[in-house]
């Protein structure tokens, strides 16, 4: 009994140590399994940690880019912050110097408008004169040995003469706080003088000038006007008309007819006005005899003188051309008989004792034949016909003649001559030449 509890026990024993050492092999074969792997993990475990830490360092790194980047960044931000300071200080100089000089600016503007507002005084009164005789003017005007005029006749006398006056300034009696000018017409007459003052200032201190007394002398500026006319004609001076007790001669005769040797007693003579006095340049206006206003370069005696109803003016100057060819060759061509042209000359003469025709007759019975030149009737030029009265008619005209010599014994000339033709229209309406004057 007791060696079979001990072969049990031995066996239990046994069994034992064989569980012992099966539990040792397992765990020696667990532990190596669990090594390699823990061995596995923990490389594992070391792989991500390296990742991890390149990631960290990666990023560490970055920041640090990023930081080196923001400081860079922030050390040019001081740049610029400190230049735009310094800018900024520059500027805030410029404007203190743009400030000063404006500053100064306005002080000599200011200076200069005190100055201008002194010199433009004159020339404002100037202009205003110009335009409108002012009343002191129009109270020193006395014209002399004639009626007062009213201020409208007044304002026209003065007007012209003021409407190109000057200022000029008077150094003798001028003071700083009273400037003193002469007056004086576009010819340098005096006609006044005229001081200012200042009566204040404006908002910005600029004295105001204004007109402290004016004086005018018109006495010395007044002459008169001779004017020849014919007695039909109107003249005007201003607004008043010139009538009969204007008029200081009658009857005064022609220029043109002095070389006549005859009265015309058709013709009126003119008559010469002396205007009353006037100023300045005088507004004179003219009227023919149907009353057509003349420009003063009308008033000569080819105008005057142009008096002839249209139908018998187209007449002589249809008659001027033939008669005065056939006189040209009559008083100056003797290639052919004296006679021939004599002969038919004649009829178109006044007969038988008009000055012409015994002109005519005097020189045909006298000629002398010398047979050296020739002339030919080259144009005609009628400057006025005037109705002399009594169906006679005066012909103011130049006419050119081509001299020449019979075989070459001289160049041709030309010869331009003035002649006064007086001609006759018969009483069935014929025009024929009654005298001839060389003027």
């Amino acid at each position: 009994m007791t060696e079979s509890v001990w072969r049990k026990g031995l066996r239990l024993f046994i069994l034992s140590l064989l569980l012992l050492l099966w539990g040792i092999l397992v765990w020696l074969l667990l532990s190596g399994s669990l090594y390699r792997t823990a061995i596995r993990v923990l490389e594992a475990g070391n792989a991500d940690q390296k990742r991890r830490i390149a990631a960290y360092t990666a990023a560490e790194l970055q920041k640090d880019g990023e930081l080196a980047a923001l400081r860079a960044a922030s050390a040019e931000q001081d740049l610029q912050i400190e230049a735009l300071g310094q800018a900024s200080q520059e500027k805030e100089q410029e404007i203190a110097s743009l400030s000063a000089q404006s500053q100064t600016r306005s002080e000599q503007l200011l200076a200069l408008r005190i100055r201008l507002s002194a010199a433009s005084a004159p020339l404002d009164y100037q202009e205003a004169l110009r335009q409108r005789p002012p009343e002191a003017a129009l109270r020193a005007l006395v014209i002399p040995a004639s009626p007062e005029p009213g201020e409208a006749e007044k304002r026209a006398m003065l007007s012209p003469l003021l409407a190109t006056a000057y200022l000029e300034a008077d150094g003798e009696n001028s003071r700083e706080d009273l400037p003193s000018f002469r007056i004086r017409s576009a010819q340098g007459q005096l006609l006044g003088s005229v001081s200012f003052a200042s009566s204040g200032t404006d908002e910005d201190g600029v004295p105001v000038w204004t007109v402290a007394g004016e004086q005018f002398d018109f006495s010395g500026c007044f002459r008169t006007a001779s004017l020849l006319l014919p007695p039909d004609y109107r003249v005007t001076l201003g607004e008043r008309t010139l009538g009969p007790e204007w008029i200081r001669e009658e009857g005064i005769g022609y220029a043109s007819f002095a070389a006549a040797s005859e009265d015309f007693n058709g013709l009126p003579g003119l008559v010469r006005y002396e205007t009353p006095p006037f100023l300045g340049e005088p507004a004179l206006r003219f009227y023919n005899e149907q009353g057509r206003e003349l420009s003063p370069e009308d008033l000569r005696e080819e105008v005057f003188l142009d008096r002839c109803p249209g139908g018998v003016r187209a007449q002589i100057e249809d008659f001027l051309p033939g008669f005065l060819d056939l006189y040209v060759h009559f008083s100056a061509d003797i290639r052919d008989s004296a006679y021939y042209y004599y002969s038919r000359l004649s009829p178109m003469v006044l007969q038988p004792d008009s000055p012409l025709f015994l002109r005519m007759r005097a020189a045909f019975e006298g000629f002398g034949f010398s047979g050296a030149r020739g002339a030919e009737l080259q144009s005609v030029t009628l400057h006025y016909v005037t109705d002399l009265g009594g169906g006679r008619y005066a012909a103011n005209l130049n006419y050119v003649t081509l001299i020449t010599g019979h075989s070459g014994a001289y160049p041709p000339v030309e010869d331009d001559l003035h002649i006064l033709l007086i001609l006759r229209q018969t009483d069935d309406g014929q025009l024929l030449a009654e005298a001839l004057y060389f003027l």
